[in-house]
């Protein structure tokens, strides 16, 4: 079976790393410190036992006892003197023979010396630890001279090497008290980071950075909508690929560190604004019209900056009118189960009462399509591009559903050669649909769709006997309204695609009063540029 290691916060992490960092650290530089001690504490010895012992080899009474009959009288006093003074472990002085004349402990004085002083004898000097009576000793040994520069006998100095180590320690004990001292600082400082850094992470732990860098890859390679995030400094910290597309730059990183200066007017002041406006607002971008809506954008309790979302609005109004055509189908459902309803009962009580023959004259007095029987009274010969016909014919038999009529104009002539796209049925199907909608129950819709004799330009226009206009041309392509219905609800939301669908054509869109009461909108709609014929392509001017 597979263990899974169960994640270890990251404040606890940090705080041990930090503090292992702190420990190693301060360790490094006491054992540092107390080996200069220790190292300055022998050097400081050994110029001490090297100076007493230059002092003692030097004086007159030492060397001319050493001389004489009994040394031993002489020198003892001197030595015992030197070592309460000085605080060493021992004297010595020691004859040519190797014997000692003068030592701390009377029972060795005659005895030979324990350590070799023959190099000592012959003028040399000694600085270093041996192992003698006393125990391991840092020692000095230097000879003694007559004043004709003979060696008359040795002397050494010593002190032991553990009551060394025992003052270098007391020494280093001030900087051990400083190192404990560092470390308890180094962790309450290494506590305030590590908190510091947590509030700066929003309390995140690694394992959920690993799922937020995902998510956050995911949701921004497979959103349609384009975000611009800011920092609290109103800095531009993230722009997706959607949102550099609609601005026009093909390279989000050019903006992501500038400030909002960078980006378009508008964009900036709603980024800007206080307090942050919640509603969706239509902006003139460089890669068309989008919705913008700015919202604050917080974590652990704290406002961390602000957030643009951008919205194509050809794509939502394609979204709305898929909405609004599947309102509409559950409405009309509704409408026929009700009318169903009604039907069945009526049908139910005539069998009740027995009444057979009446209830078989009233099933065949039933309409098996009105729907149908609407659209095949059109007259559809006039309207030769299949595709052309089928659109109107279905939008006939949709809107004959609610009672409203759609009849065909007299001038209605468009030849079979016409080639149709998509973009003329989305400006045909608008312009039905709101004339529809604006009309309302038991209206009448009038379409005459035409070609003049040489041209390739689709010449559209839908009438109704609504209650027409509500304002300006400008109003009508930028606001998403086309007339003046009696409920709240708002009409026309795809007129802005029709007109951008004319403007990329070099067309025209007019609008008017017809003779119905209501609108009229006329279309003048030419052919995309890969449909003309290829002499005219090719053709000069």
């Amino acid at each position: 079976m597979t263990r899974t290691r169960t994640p270890r916060p990251l404040q606890g992490a940090l705080f041990a790393v930090e503090m292992a960092i702190v420990v190693t650290v301060v360790a490094l530089v006491a054992v540092v410190g107390v080996a200069r001690t220790v190292a300055a504490t022998e050097r400081a010895a050994e110029q001490r036992m090297y100076g007493q012992a230059l002092t003692l080899s030097h004086l007159p009474v030492v060397i001319d006892a050493l001389q004489g009959e009994d040394p031993h009288a002489q020198i003892q006093p001197i030595v015992d003197a030197a070592v309460s003074a000085g605080d060493f472990r021992y004297i010595t002085v020691v004859d040519m023979e190797g014997l000692r004349v003068a030592h701390v402990d009377p029972a060795a004085v005659g005895e030979p010396v324990s350590s070799d002083h023959s190099a000592i004898r012959e003028g040399a000097e000694f600085r270093g630890v041996e192992e003698g009576t006393q125990g391991v000793t840092y020692r000095v040994k230097v000879p003694i001279r007559a004043e004709s520069g003979e060696v008359v006998g040795t002397l050494s100095v010593g002190t032991l090497v553990s009551e060394l180590r025992a003052e270098a320690l007391a020494q280093s004990l001030p900087l051990a008290l400083a190192s404990l001292l560092a470390i308890l600082a180094g962790g309450v400082l290494a506590w305030f980071v590590t908190k510091w850094l947590r509030r700066k992470l929003y309390g995140v732990e690694p394992d959920q950075l690993v799922r937020l860098l995902q998510a956050h890859r995911a949701v921004m390679e497979s959103t349609e909508e384009g975000v611009i995030a800011t920092d609290d400094r109103d800095r531009i910290q993230l722009v997706n690929a959607e949102a550099a597309r609609m601005l026009g730059d093909a390279r989000a990183e050019r903006l992501e560190g500038e400030d909002l200066s960078a980006l378009p007017e508008e964009l900036a002041e709603l980024l800007d604004a206080e307090p942050v406006p919640g509603e969706l607002r239509l902006v003139h971008l460089p890669g068309g019209a989008v919705y913008a809506q700015a919202r604050t954008t917080s974590a652990d309790d704290r406002t961390i900056g602000r957030m643009l979302s951008l919205r194509d609005r050809s794509q939502l109004d394609d979204a709305i009118a898929r909405l609004e055509a599947q309102r509409e189908k559950a409405r009309l459902l509704r409408i026929e189960t009700h009318e169903f309803e009604n039907r069945k009962h009526v049908l139910s009580g005539l069998l009740e009462l027995g009444e057979y023959e009446e209830a078989r004259a009233y099933l065949e007095a039933q309409p098996a399509e009105e729907a149908a029987e609407a659209a095949s009274r059109l007259g559809l010969d006039a309207v030769g591009p299949p595709l052309l016909a089928a659109l109107v014919s279905a939008h006939a038999t949709a809107a004959a559903r609610d009672r409203v009529a759609i009849e065909l104009g007299e001038e209605c002539d468009v030849p079979a050669s016409l080639r149709v796209d998509s973009d003329d049925l989305l400006v045909v199907a608008n312009l039905i649909t709101n004339a529809v909608e604006a009309t309302g129950f038991g209206g009448t819709v009038r379409v005459t769709l035409a070609v003049e004799p040489g041209s390739d330009v689709l010449e559209a226009v839908v009438e109704d006997d609504g209650p027409g206009l509500p304002g300006s041309p400008a109003d009508l392509t930028t606001g998403g309204i086309t007339t003046k219905t009696e409920d709240a609800e708002r009409h026309g939301i795809g007129l802005f695609s029709v007109q951008e669908v004319v403007t990329a054509r070099g067309g025209s869109l007019r609008f008017g009063e017809s003779p119905l009461g209501g609108a009229r909108v006329e279309v003048d709609l030419p052919r995309a540029r890969a449909e003309r014929p290829q002499d005219e392509r090719g053709a000069t001017p």
